[in-house]
């Protein structure tokens, strides 16, 4: 899934929208190959004693390079 913010809808038929609750999230910055390291911190976050919530967990790709070798990824994790 791709997705980007927008402030309002234009045509609604065409797309499905999502919703990222207001809350306290962990974020994990991964500067890498964006299959291989994000798949490392997420076995790692899932390693992790963090106070999930399990309610809006999401990823947000920078694209910050030509090279998918080295990009930039967040990750936000609902906490409680």
């Amino acid at each position: 899934m791709t997705c980007c913010e927008v402030d309002i809808i234009i045509n609604e038929d065409d797309l499905d929208s999502k919703t990222i609750n207001e809350g306290k999230y962990a974020k994990f910055t991964v500067k890498g190959d964006m299959v291989k390291a994000v798949g490392d911190v997420w076995a790692e976050i899932w390693k992790m004693d963090l106070n999930r919530k399990y309610d809006t967990d999401f990823e947000l790709y920078h694209n910050d390079s030509e090279d998918m070798n080295n990009q930039t990824i967040d990750i936000f994790i609902s906490l409680n």
